[in-house]
């Protein structure tokens, strides 16, 4: 079995944005990314911290704006409006924290609350300085195949890297994603459908469905889970040779109990995406200042 070394491919991806911040900055351009995240939400302290050294190892400069929940929304608006009309800035950040941690520090509940609050803010942030590729209206040109001046979520960016430079997709290959959201599962299904790749989404009523039935995940040759449930993902739900990535987090969403001698290849939690949707994250920042500035 293959295990993917992230840590490695990220740092061979960080040398390449290097080169172009070396190039942008012999222009008079100095790529500058603001980050916005709440201070409740100690995961969002810890990757931001990560961001701002891979920025920092390329030469990318990385402004930190730090809030309360408690702070009136107002606040927050304004200061991403500023970031916005601010020609040093070339990308902004908002870091979005846990549903639960949001629960937690406000009063306000409902289903459908947090995806609004979320919406609300980045909704404000523009398309031309997204770097998280998370815009509204970015998933829905990703879904229409009309996305050549957006950044894709890095999270994409670095899975699809993983697609391809194991040559782990095509040729027939069916691709289960496990989890349905904005982040990872439905942009990168709907820029495999486009590209008529052997593509599911499915969440948790179809993942119950397909225990039920007892199929599981037999069918796939490659999963790509992303939804935060520990070891939701074992090896007795799969065929022999499949090809592994996790996107859990904090903790894998995938059980490598069992993996070896079964699966073909394994991208792990940790040190398989994140360090890759870091450097990604850099690339797209490059992508932003290319798009502007050309």
């Amino acid at each position: 079995m293959i295990v993917f070394d992230g840590e490695a491919a990220a740092a061979e991806i960080l040398q390449r944005v290097k080169v172009s911040v070396d190039a942008l900055q012999k222009k008079g351009i100095v790529p500058h990314v603001a980050a916005v995240l709440f201070q409740e939400d100690i995961g969002s302290q810890l990757y931001s911290q990560k961001k701002s050294v891979a920025a920092q190892s390329v030469s990318i400069e990385y402004s930190l704006h730090s809030f309360s929940f408690s702070d009136d929304v107002d606040l927050v608006l304004s200061t991403l409006e500023k970031l916005n009309q601010d020609s040093c800035v070339t990308g902004i950040i908002i870091q979005k924290p846990t549903r639960k941690t949001w629960e937690h520090n406000l009063t306000e509940q409902g289903s459908n609350a947090f995806s609004q609050w979320w919406h609300g803010l980045y909704s404000k942030v523009e398309q031309s300085k997204d770097v998280d590729g998370l815009h509204p209206e970015t998933l829905q040109r990703i879904k229409a195949g009309k996305y050549e001046n957006s950044v894709k979520p890095a999270t994409v960016r670095a899975v699809e890297y993983i697609l391809e430079k194991y040559n782990i997709y095509g040729k027939n290959k069916k691709i289960i994603i496990v989890g349905k959201s904005d982040l990872l599962g439905y942009p990168l299904f709907y820029i495999l459908r486009n590209a008529q790749e052997n593509v599911e989404l499915i969440g948790k009523k179809e993942m119950k469905e397909r225990q039920k039935s007892g199929l599981d995940m037999r069918d796939a040759d490659v999963v790509v889970s992303a939804t935060g449930v520990q070891h939701l993902v074992t090896a007795s739900m799969l065929k022999d040779g499949v090809s592994l990535i996790d996107v859990g987090e904090p903790r894998a969403d995938i059980d490598p109990y069992g993996l070896e001698g079964k699966a073909a290849f394994l991208s792990p939690v940790p040190g398989g995406v994140g360090p890759v949707t870091i450097a990604c994250l850099m690339e797209n920042v490059i992508q932003l200042c290319y798009n502007h500035f050309q």
